[in-house]
């Protein structure tokens, strides 16, 4: 019996490991043309998404909340949820290695609308050599409004990879509120969950109101991606 289970056990790692390494052969092409440009020009060739990630994920675990960077397949579902006809900017919270950043480019997105926030240093350096032609701010989101500052509002959608259910839950709320905030009259929060049972806001019920959600089941681990909206009460009366 035992070894039937250990036999079994063994079958799902491997299955892992290949799940794995497809979900990061496509995410890493960019990638590897950049590389070999920069070794053909005789630079020292760039560290790559992954290894950041991994490193990232050794140092900051719960920042991370990942087992390996998002799906090609994720990152078209979450752009899908984002407005293409709003006039707002469309912030995006946890950026990590980029992969979602260049689903929403290759949604057709104008990279001059798109703001990345990201708070590990290593994954912000990273975004900027991988995305040059975007604005992206290393800080916090428990401070949102103060990053954006005026110049980045309004805020037609928030698109966040955030780890939300393992992050210190009295920090939560802070975070969402804020994304209320900058959030137009309308707006749209697209977050994904690895839970694919719970509600994927702790607090959603005091901001947002659940439009849509859909599971990805091409991901390691398969995800669930919700879209919200802004509660009604969240106009304020003229000053």
């Amino acid at each position: 019996m035992n070894h039937t289970i250990k036999k079994s056990w063994a079958k799902v790692r491997q299955s892992v490991s290949r799940m794995v390494a497809r979900n990061n052969t496509l995410s890493a092409a960019s990638e590897t043309r950049h590389t070999k440009k920069n070794q053909q020009q005789g630079k020292k060739p760039a560290t790559t998404g992954f290894q950041v990630f991994a490193r990232e994920m050794l140092n900051n675990p719960r920042e991370i909340g990942a087992a390996c960077p998002s799906s090609p397949k994720l990152g078209r579902m979450m752009a899908a949820q984002v407005p293409k006809d709003s006039n707002g900017f469309i912030v995006e919270l946890g950026a990590g290695t980029g992969n979602i950043t260049a689903a929403l480019l290759d949604y057709g997105l104008p990279p001059e609308k798109l703001i990345v926030v990201e708070l590990l240093p290593a994954l912000a350096s990273h975004l900027r050599r991988r995305f040059p032609q975007l604005t992206v701010i290393e800080g916090d989101a428990t401070h949102l409004k103060t990053l954006l500052g005026p110049e980045h509002q309004p805020v037609s959608a928030v698109v966040s990879s955030l780890p939300l259910r393992s992050l210190p839950p009295e920090i939560v709320p802070g975070i969402l509120a804020q994304v209320n905030e900058v959030l137009h009259d309308k707006g749209v929060m697209v977050q994904f969950t690895y839970d694919l049972r719970s509600k994927t806001l702790p607090d959603q019920n005091r901001h947002f109101v659940r439009v849509t959600s859909k599971i990805v089941w091409q991901n390691f681990p398969p995800a669930r991606v919700e879209s919200f909206r802004t509660r009604l009460h969240h106009l304020h009366p003229p000053l």
